[in-house]
C-alpha cells in the first residue's frame, strides 16, 4: 500500500471494493449492482450486471441497453 501510488480497499466480505492504481481505477459495489473501470485508453460503467452499460476503448464507444449493443466506431482519417 502506497497512498500516492495505488490502494486497496474491500468492504462487507468483499460485496463492495476499490482499487486504485497511479492510471486505473475500479470500483465494485454488490458486482452485480455496479461496476466501474477507468484506465487511460479504456472506461467503462456498468449497472445490474450489463443491463446498463457504457464503454469506450480509444475513441470506440459502446452503450448496452438490455444487454443489447449500440455503438459508434471512431473515424478514421
Amino acid at each position: 500500500y502506497k497512498k500516492d501510488e495505488w490502494y486497496s480497499t474491500k468492504f462487507l466480505f468483499n460485496l463492495i471494493s476499490l482499487k486504485k492504481d497511479k492510471d486505473s481505477r475500479k470500483i465494485r459495489i454488490f458486482p452485480f449492482i455496479y461496476n466501474y473501470e477507468k484506465a487511460p485508453d479504456k472506461k467503462k460503467v456498468s449497472f445490474l450486471g450489463g443491463l446498463v452499460e457504457y464503454s469506450r476503448k480509444g475513441e470506440a464507444k459502446q452503450i448496452k441497453i438490455l444487454w443489447i449493443p449500440f455503438s459508434k466506431k471512431a473515424k478514421k482519417s
